[in-house]
């Protein structure tokens, strides 16, 4: 009787110890759980961003050894993003001084040197949101990327700014020494004829509206050079010849995704369990200009675009987002086409300068040859001087604008 009962409790006790082995498989061929990797604060992320930066591409758009180099140096900077936002702030607060002053010395609108898109503000605000310590929401490896393509792109408008200032400086003075030529002639003629009081009265009227025009212009200058050593540490003016490669022709639809805004947009819209369908529409064509699809898309209204765009909500939530991408999109189609369009019109500025120059060099060797047969008075080809130096000034003005305009456009495409 004793031999069955051994047998039996040597069963169970067999029984048992293969169930725990069995359970002890099973508990090993459970996955661990995923790790999150751990998100590297921002400032490491941002000095990573230098490296992420396709630097050459970049580089590509600009022509001119030292603008290369301050485009480099501003593009690459180790600072902190806190502290690259309060610069760029500083540098947009000079530009806008210098505007104002070229504005009132000869009426053009406020335009050129640092100025930021709605895209940028928006960019550098969430970069620069935080307070002490607090890491800035909704910032990603790609916004890192684009702030530096934007601090590129605005030391390359304020290098322009400054040289489109200086060109304006330079003629003033060449102005300035004319006017005091014409003094002196209207003096001698005084003393001579003595009768011409009032010639020299207005001859040195003259003169002193071109100095105070100097003056201004010294004043924009030295706004515009603090603008451009504030974003690339430059610490004297620099020279040499630059310019920007012209904006490419059959560029896609898609190619805007590439601007933080939509970039963001569509994150947005992909949690909201959808993805646009970009429909092959070319939003730039030849001589710098913008498509008419461009111009359709831009004036239609958020739901319209939104079908063009594949989006079909199947709920409320969705019809939202999908909206507020639409909306998103047509800000930056009119965005592209006003950059686009000032292009354009500087183009067409600039041309008609260059006409005007010639007329006016035309009327200066007409005069000099008039004044070799005795013809004409020495005061008269001084006048024109005068005229066709200002209109040289305009035209290398308007020649820069056109460079830094040109930056604006290729940042609103998204750096093609």
């Amino acid at each position: 009787m004793l031999w069955p009962r051994l047998l039996l409790a040597f069963f169970a006790l067999a029984l048992l110890a293969g169930c725990e082995s069995a359970s002890r498989r099973e508990e090993d061929a459970v996955p661990a759980a995923a790790v999150e990797p751990v998100r590297q604060p921002l400032e490491a992320r941002w000095r990573q961003g230098a490296a992420d930066l396709d630097l050459e591409r970049l580089l590509s758009r600009f022509h001119g050894a030292a603008l290369r180099r301050a485009v480099r140096r501003a593009a690459t900077t180790p600072l902190p993003p806190k502290q690259v936002a309060a610069h760029l702030e500083a540098a947009r607060a000079h530009a806008r001084g210098a505007r104002a002053i070229v504005a009132e010395l000869y009426g053009y609108r406020k335009a050129g040197g640092v100025q930021l898109s709605a895209e940028e503000k928006a960019l550098w605000a969430r970069l620069a949101g935080g307070r002490s310590g607090e890491e800035p929401e909704t910032v990603d490896d790609f916004d890192l990327v684009r702030a530096r393509q934007s601090l590129a792109v605005q030391t390359g408008k304020a290098w322009f700014h400054l040289q489109g200032i200086r060109r304006l400086r330079l003629r003033a003075t060449e102005v300035r020494e004319l006017r005091q030529q014409m003094v002196e002639r209207h003096r001698t003629s005084n003393r001579l004829e003595r009768g011409d009081r009032d010639g020299v009265l207005a001859a040195r009227k003259d003169l002193a509206r071109a100095d105070a025009r100097v003056k201004r212009l010294e004043q924009a200058e030295r706004l515009a050079f603090k603008a451009l050593a504030r974003l690339s540490g430059g610490k004297r003016i620099p020279e040499g010849a630059a310019s920007v490669s012209p904006v490419p022709a059959a560029l896609p639809l898609e190619q805007l995704v590439q601007r933080s805004d939509l970039h963001l947009a569509v994150a947005r819209l992909e949690r909201g369990g959808m993805v646009p369908s970009w429909p092959a529409v070319e939003v730039t064509a030849g001589r710098e200009r913008g498509t008419r699809e461009l111009s359709a898309l831009a004036r239609l209204e958020d739901r319209v675009l939104a079908e063009r765009l594949g989006l079909r909500p199947g709920s409320d939530e969705q019809e939202a987002v999908a909206l507020e991408f639409a909306a998103a999109v047509r800000a930056a189609l009119r965005d592209v086409k006003n950059a686009l369009y000032r292009v354009r019109q500087l183009l067409m500025q600039h041309d008609k300068m260059q006409q005007r120059l010639q007329q006016a060099r035309r009327e200066v060797n007409r005069l000099r040859a008039r004044y070799s047969a005795r013809r004409v008075r020495l005061l008269e080809i001084l006048e024109a001087q005068v005229t066709l130096t200002e209109i040289a000034g305009r035209a290398a003005y308007v020649e820069r604008r056109v460079q830094d305009q040109r930056l604006e456009a290729h940042f609103a495409l998204g750096m093609p």
